[in-house]
């Protein structure tokens, strides 16, 4: 899939989409032939959000939203099978800022918002179970703006947000 997010990067999206697709047959099959194993699961959720983000790009916005809502049915069985995982509620955390992204484009406020709101409870509990993880901090920062956007308390969203990143700037934790 590698070669797929390379083709994103550099815009040739026809050529991703078709290489994302590719992977992800391949993903679905073998999460198909061993429905326990994990990791092939979450491949597939994966698989999906990056076919979900080229069908974005390419303005197909009904087939990224199905990609998308496939990508996040699984993550969250998962996240349900082992809410330990933190790995996996971050992905699922990720899904989620991507799907408000993407019905924000649409002008579904609403959805998005409930998107977004969920993105930032799953950022809020992973950076307070482990304070030092800059990147779950700066995630959850990334979660904050996206609120912040669309006005949901715009205003305790910001200061929440340069709270965040005026500690981490104080512990040396951002690049400059």
């Amino acid at each position: 899939m590698r070669v797929g997010d390379v083709l994103h990067a550099q815009h040739n999206l026809v050529d991703s989409l078709q290489t994302q697709r590719k992977g992800l047959d391949i993903i679905r099959a073998l999460a198909a032939s061993d429905a326990h194993n994990t990791r092939w699961r979450r491949d597939l959720s994966t698989s999906l959000a990056k076919v979900g983000d080229v069908l974005n790009a390419q303005g197909d916005s009904s087939r990224a939203l199905v990609a998308y809502r496939e990508g996040l049915d699984i993550m969250r069985a998962l996240c349900r099978q082992d809410p330990s995982e933190a790995g996996w509620r971050r992905e699922l955390s990720a899904i989620l800022a991507r799907l408000g992204d993407l019905l924000l484009a649409e002008n579904k406020f609403e959805d998005a918002l409930t998107a977004y709101r969920e993105s930032l409870d799953i950022m809020r509990a992973l950076s307070g179970m482990d304070p030092d993880n800059t990147q779950w901090h700066t995630d959850k920062v990334l979660s904050l703006w996206r609120l912040a956007l669309i006005a949901d308390d715009a205003r305790a969203r910001w200061s929440e947000a340069l709270g965040i990143l005026e500690r981490l700037k104080s512990l040396d934790r951002l690049s400059t």
